[in-house]
């Protein structure tokens, strides 16, 4: 893969210079411009604005993410009362439609458009439409005096609403790669987004236990207290996307996009060379490796996070705090990322440390997770997450450079198929954790009727519960930071020059 150019880019640079420029020195020049105009200061009115959308669609999905994929799994032995075999294949199948739903949608954001408008309408229908699918999967234990006969129902609910949700993801990401018109500019925007949707967590595991246990010590059972807060959190949500959709119509991004159609006609791209340099792209597999083991500890915190609290911890009360502290500590991280940036200068080097950091955290949470000891358990998990902050933050900007690299070697801009391999990495990160934490607690002998009874957990269960914390990320960070500082080929530097080259080859497209 390397630095070699694909045929359509030789000719479209040797035209270039057939009419007087210098290719080269040109793309050259526009890689010192784009660096040096990384500041968001330098931005007009409209782009600042902008800017505003990804952040702000990420704090709507923060609260399906925080509520919805969070507590499915608690709710799933604890509302539905399913074995924990079906509730562990009702979560995979969650994750797994995600798979197919993120590429599907790619190729739709990239391929098809409305009569007027682009991208803007799919918020309303991936963004709103998971919310309304979510209430359902909440709320069917209203309907029926026993929801252990469910277990058909919460699929289709759980596989729709999984696949707008996974379609909303896309295009976010998507609009991420268009919106972050340098690696700075992106690692800035991953920042705030990252703020705004771990923001949202922190206010929705805060909120949802005091909740939960208002509603039932008042009288109310935990079926429909389940189920009110679902249409709460998701109606919150639904009206995030709407404004996420209007902002988007007004946008820049979105104008270029309608226009751009003219230019994609000319060109007549075919989707088979971007799948064929997708798969060729080492840039961007490295990251699906990474972002996918990085989302496998990370989904033993979040989603078995209830269950861990429930019978190892022996504390829902202490949940609460937990659920808050984790979120609240990948906020104050993320912040960190511009003085990383500062000090070690590209985003994969910046990527490298943050997660060496957290090798060396969770093998001294070894020595401290217990049940006797919960607060010191919440402060070095916490400590780890305030690093997986920095690291999440800088793992997006190596996608969209991967993407870049892709349309350029390609010379199709299908960013929405591009980067849908983010969202699929998260989503086979969700289901490995999901199958490898189902896996081992039901060979430990986790029994969902008998613990609901008040029977003791078994030793073997407690081990499992205490590994997926501490354990299983140590090494599983240790794995991604080698292989990214190893195998990752891409820098800042190569990035922009691949996005200057895009641009002047898309102008001569424009002009032909």
């Amino acid at each position: 893969m390397g630095d070699g150019s694909s045929k359509h880019v030789f000719t479209q640079i040797k035209a270039y210079n057939k009419k007087g420029g210098n290719f080269v020195a040109d793309s050259n020049k526009a890689v010192g411009t784009a660096v040096e105009e990384a500041s968001i200061k330098d931005l007009s009115p409209r782009e600042k604005k902008d800017l505003a959308i990804y952040p702000l669609a990420e704090l709507a999905g923060g609260i399906y993410k925080a509520y919805f994929s969070t507590y499915i799994s608690l709710l799933m032995t604890s509302v539905y009362i399913f074995p924990i075999a079906i509730a562990g294949v009702l979560e995979t199948i969650q994750a797994a439609t995600q798979w197919f739903a993120s590429p599907i949608m790619g190729v739709v954001y990239d391929r098809t458009s409305f009569k007027k408008s682009k991208y803007w309408p799919w918020w309303l229908i991936t963004g709103c439409g998971a919310g309304l699918a979510y209430i359902m999967v909440f709320a069917l234990p209203v309907f029926s005096a026993d929801p252990t006969t469910l277990a058909i129902p919460a699929a289709f609910f759980i596989a729709l609403s999984s696949f707008l949700a996974a379609g909303n993801s896309t295009l976010g990401v998507t609009l991420f790669a268009y919106f972050g018109k340098n690696e700075k500019l992106r690692a800035y925007l991953s920042m705030a987004s990252k703020f705004t949707r771990d923001g949202m967590k922190v206010v929705v595991g805060l909120i949802f236990p005091l909740m939960l246990v208002a509603l039932t010590d008042g009288g109310m059972s935990d079926v429909n207290a389940w189920a009110i807060i679902a249409v709460v959190l998701a109606g919150a949500a639904i009206i995030g996307f709407f404004v996420t959709g209007i902002l988007t119509k007004n946008s820049a991004p979105e104008k270029e996009a309608v226009e751009g159609k003219v230019i994609a006609r000319k060109k007549k791209s075919k989707l088979s060379d971007t799948i064929k340099y997708m798969l060729t792209n080492r840039a961007l597999l490295v990251c699906f490796v990474a972002m996918s083991l990085g989302k496998v500890f990370f989904f033993f915190h979040i989603t078995g996070g209830g269950l861990f609290w429930r019978h190892y911890m022996n504390s829902m009360t202490m949940m609460a705090v937990w659920s808050t502290a984790i979120s609240l500590s990948a906020i104050v991280g993320v912040l960190l990322m511009p003085i990383f940036l500062k000090i070690f200068k590209d985003n994969k080097i910046c990527f490298v440390v943050a997660i060496a950091i957290q090798t060396v955290i969770y093998f001294i949470s070894t020595f401290i997770v217990s049940p006797e000891n919960p607060i010191g358990t919440i402060a070095i998990i916490s400590a780890a997450s305030f690093f997986n902050g920095v690291s999440d933050g800088f793992i997006v900007p190596m996608f969209a450079g991967a993407a870049d690299y892709t349309a350029w070697k390609s010379g199709n801009k299908d960013y929405g198929l591009t980067m849908s391999v983010y969202s699929i990495s998260v989503r086979v990160g969700s289901v490995g954790s999901i199958a490898i934490r189902t896996a081992l607690l039901a060979a430990a002998g986790f029994n969902s009727a008998a613990l609901a009874a008040g029977e003791a957990v078994p030793e073997a269960v407690m081990q499992v519960f205490r590994n997926y914390n501490t354990t299983y990320p140590m090494i599983l960070c240790a794995v991604i930071a080698l292989l990214v500082f190893f195998v990752y080929p891409l820098n800042d530097k190569k990035v922009a020059q691949y996005r200057a080259e895009i641009a002047e080859r898309d102008k001569q497209a424009a002009e032909a």
